[in-house]
């Protein structure tokens, strides 16, 4: 009784496995973080807020990038309004400091 369910196991591991894959065109946070054309909201922001010499756009002290705080937060960064922003005044109004 115990060989059949081992084997049926053994047969289905890798299936279980294969789906929890990204898909592999998926934008990885190093990607995304020195694309020029980045594909995610928050890849967008994060190059608009370099563009405009935001220093939220920038790593931090510790080390954390723009683009993996905004993946942690983003309904306080509002990325999607940040990355059409046209100036400093408009990433203002997305509720972003900006300190230039």
């Amino acid at each position: 009784m115990l060989r059949p369910i081992l084997a049926l196991y053994i047969l289905l591991a890798p299936l279980a496995c294969s789906h929890a894959q990204p898909p592999a065109d998926a934008p990885t946070p190093e990607s995304e973080e020195t694309s020029a054309a980045p594909r995610t909201d928050c890849g967008r922001a994060c190059l608009r807020l370099r563009q405009l010499a935001c220093p939220e756009g920038q790593a931090t002290r510790s080390g954390q990038t723009c683009y993996r705080l905004c993946e942690a937060r983003q309904a306080d960064l509002r990325p999607a309004c940040v990355a059409v922003a046209g100036d400093v005044a408009a990433v203002k109004q997305c509720g972003v400091r900006c300190v230039e």
